[in-house]
């Protein structure tokens, strides 16, 4: 019980009982010593790995003012850098105490932490003739006033690229002025009057500044000089090139730097029409920013030979450069196409017309695609003639000039229906991203891009004032934007955003034969109004539906009815079959599309096939009006190895003209041949029959060809390899496996159908299961 009190009243004694440790350790160390210099010498190693001291790793001496400033800070003062050793462990006092005052710096030291490697540096002071060690950050840099020059004139604040303090006096010169007390962004584009410009020299490093005394609405703050004067953007030197003053019709100053840009610039030396006609060499040319009004000026740095002065680019006339005949604004969206050309973009001017425009700033490729705004236009004339046009686009925060011919103007969306409503939904942003416009998107400049997110309000309840249809100009795809209110807030988004089941459209479903004649009753559809109507023609009896015939059925549901009219063929084909030795031709085994069969859909299997037997099939003569759909086959092996890529059926569209070549390895059995089931029927399974559920599954599917939106449904795909192995491809190219087991097969994979592609298979069954 006594030792736990005493350990708590230790611990309550503060961070002093440290110091007072150690010393009492260090004095029972050197008693020791006369007793036993070996417990001594154990005593010392055992207080030596007890407490590390930081280690000072680099002094620099100096010799400057500086000034205390504590007013964010709380640190101590120490005899020597902070915790290298006993004494240093703890403060001596508190720097706030000299917080303001003037010292006298004379040493930095570095130190590395032993507890955690870090770096920190301690300065030595002396304030009223007592030294002290204070944490270098506790000191900000003084200045002193070398000179002071009065004056009087108007500036504006650049507060755009700048972000000076205002302070009670020349920044650093007194301790009121450590810190600012505003900054100059809170006076941007104000107009100011500057009575003083004061230049201090800063103690440590000597450099030198100048600050400006301003005056704005009765305050007064210092500021440096460089906010009160334009910015100079850019400069381009080593030109080398003449050029002759032109003053007939201008009235500019001679500046002694370029205007507006420093005390000397603020008023012109003289008038530059006392050099009119004068031939001078082109130095320099600077681009400034003007604080007043946000524009760009090019000043020219020229001689004459005896005189040297700044004066503005208008007033040089260079023979070399394009003139500019004519100017208009514009206002209009585009965008930069350089797909087939190679232009430049210039910062300053329409190429050739000034000394800044010899020169390109970049290559047009870099903002090929861009989304601009024209906002002028400018006609150009060269020295031999020739006539150029020129566009001023607005690139995001980016300003240039460029050839009209890399411009095409943005082709906005058309509305195609408007429709007044009053119901009520639900924002649903769950798996979208959607925008917030002002009008439906990309019908107009301003809804080029999103005011908003709509995610904003998921989860919401808004009211829905107009459903507007969109013809997007690109693709001629349809979109639907709903007008929705929400507490007053007006907005306009995609229709896919609103989550109201009520809410719908629909599409009417026709089915009619190549003379119009209706085949079966119409289906109507309802659907989300912007949700996509999935397409599925039905099955009947003696049809197959022609989607090349049907056109487009990409269509979105909407406020109006729309209407889909599938078209159906008559089938022709006729079952038959094909017996070896009985067709024409040298071997009599080739019959003609057309003649010996009749042209359309079939299943073809082999007849009279052994064990060991092959039947090899080869369709040729294809009309290249009939691809993808009546493709020649070439190699097709029917036979019971279908490891060796042998097949037991093929689906096939045979048309007039191709001629059937037949194979039979095995001539001692006689009736060998292949059967020509007719498939009258297209879509032939309830597969994609409307009126039927959609199957989990679709096993087995056998070699041949298919069409993605008759024969197969449009979607995801995982495809597994049953019986077999060959080829699984699209006449897109969008599919392309190769199926088996041998080396570089694949027994999987997945792959996305679309409506009107053609997905051929030479694999003996397959199985494609739906994708959820």
């Amino acid at each position: 019980m006594f030792l736990k009190k005493g350990k708590k009243k230790l611990y309550k004694s503060g961070k002093n009982w440290v110091a007072a440790l150690l010393l009492s350790a260090a004095v029972l160390s050197f008693y020791s010593a006369g007793l036993n210099q070996q417990t001594a010498s154990a005593a010392t190693s055992s207080q030596t790995k007890a407490v590390s001291y930081d280690k000072i790793t680099n002094k620099q001496t100096v010799n400057y003012s500086a000034y205390v400033n504590e007013n964010n800070r709380n640190d101590g003062l120490y005899s020597a850098p902070a915790l290298t050793d006993v004494a240093s462990m703890t403060s001596t006092g508190s720097a706030k105490s000299l917080n303001g005052h003037l010292v006298t710096v004379s040493e930095i030291d570095t130190t590395k932490r032993a507890s955690t490697g870090l770096s920190y540096q301690y300065a030595k002071i002396t304030d009223n003739n007592k030294s002290y060690w204070v944490d270098l950050r506790a000191l900000n840099d003084s200045a002193q006033i070398t000179s002071t020059q009065t004056v009087n004139f108007q500036a504006y604040i650049n507060g755009d690229t700048r972000n000076d303090g205002l302070y009670s006096a020349p920044a650093l010169t007194t301790s009121s002025s450590l810190t600012p007390l505003a900054y100059s962004k809170s006076l941007n584009k104000k107009s100011v009057m500057v009575s003083e410009i004061d230049t201090t020299k800063r103690a440590s490093t000597g450099l030198s500044y100048q600050y400006a005394k301003i005056t704005y609405n009765g305050k007064t703050y210092w500021v440096d000089a460089r906010a009160v004067f334009d910015s100079i953007t850019s400069k381009q030197t080593n030109l080398n090139y003449y050029a002759t003053i032109s003053e007939t019709n201008r009235n500019d100053g001679i500046y002694e730097e370029p205007a507006l840009t420093s005390l000397a610039s603020m008023a012109s030396t003289g008038s530059v029409k006392t050099f009119d006609q004068d031939s001078v060499e082109v130095l320099e040319i600077d681009t400034t920013f003007r604080n007043s009004n946000d524009q760009k000026y090019q000043y020219a740095k020229v001689t004459n030979g005896t005189n040297t002065y700044w004066v503005d680019v208008r007033a040089l006339n260079t023979s070399g450069f394009a003139k500019i005949t004519s100017s208009k604004t514009e206002d209009y969206s585009a965008y930069i196409n350089e797909a087939n050309r190679k232009d430049s973009i210039y910062d300053n001017g329409p190429a050739l017309t000034s000394p800044t425009t010899l020169t390109v700033s970049a290559l047009a490729k870099t903002v090929n695609g861009d989304q601009v705004e024209v906002i002028a236009l400018d006609t150009t004339t060269r020295s031999n003639g020739s006539q150029y046009t020129y566009l001023e686009v607005k690139d995001g925060s980016n300003t240039y000039w460029i050839d009209s011919r890399a411009v095409t103007a943005y082709n906005f969306d058309s509305i195609t229906n408007q429709q007044t409503v009053n119901e009520t939904a639900t924002i649903n942003e769950g798996s979208r991203s959607d925008g917030l416009y002002n009008a439906p998107a990309l019908t107009s400049p301003s809804s080029l891009t999103s005011t908003g997110s709509a995610k904003d309000l998921d989860g919401q309840t808004v009211t829905i004032l107009e459903i507007d249809t969109t013809k997007r100009a690109s693709n001629d795809n349809t979109y639907q934007y709903a007008k929705i209110n929400f507490y007053g807030n007006t907005y306009w988004v995609d229709v896919r955003a609103l989550d109201n089941s009520t809410y719908s459209g629909a599409i009417m479903v026709n089915f009619e034969d190549e003379h119009g004649n209706q085949l079966a009753s119409s289906i109507e559809y309802t659907g989300k109004i912007g949700s996509t109507y999935q397409p599925e023609p039905k099955a009947i009896t003696g049809y197959s539906v022609d989607l090349a015939k049907t056109g487009s059925t990409n269509l979105t549901y909407s406020s109006t009815t729309q209407t889909i009219t599938y078209i159906y063929e008559k089938s022709t084909a006729t079952t038959t079959d094909l017996l070896s030795g009985q067709g024409q031709g040298t071997s009599n085994d080739s019959w003609t599309v057309g003649t010996d069969v009749q042209p359309g859909w079939y299943k073809i299997t082999p007849i009279g096939l052994g064990t060991d037997d092959n039947i090899v099939l080869n369709v040729e003569g294809s009309d290249s009006s009939d691809l993808p759909l009546a493709n020649d086959i070439s190699g097709a092996w029917f036979g019971n190895n279908s490891s060796a890529g042998e097949i037991s059926s093929y689906q096939a569209y045979l048309t007039a003209g191709q001629v059937i070549e037949m194979q039979d390895n095995n001539d001692a059995i006689t009736d060998q041949g292949l059967h020509l089931e007719a498939l009258l029927t297209r879509p032939a399974t309830s597969l994609i029959d409307p009126e039927s559920p959609i199957p989990s599954s679709f096993q087995d599917l056998g070699a041949g060809i298919y069409e993605v939106g008759v024969d197969i449904r449009p979607g995801d795909y995982q495809v597994a390899d049953i019986v077999g192995q060959g080829y699984l491809y699209t006449d897109d190219g969008t599919v392309g496996l190769n199926l088996g087991t041998g080396h570089g097969d694949i027994s999987t994979g997945t792959i996305t159908l679309t409506t009107g592609e053609f997905l051929t298979s030479t694999v003996d069954g397959i199985s494609l299961e739906p994708e959820n």
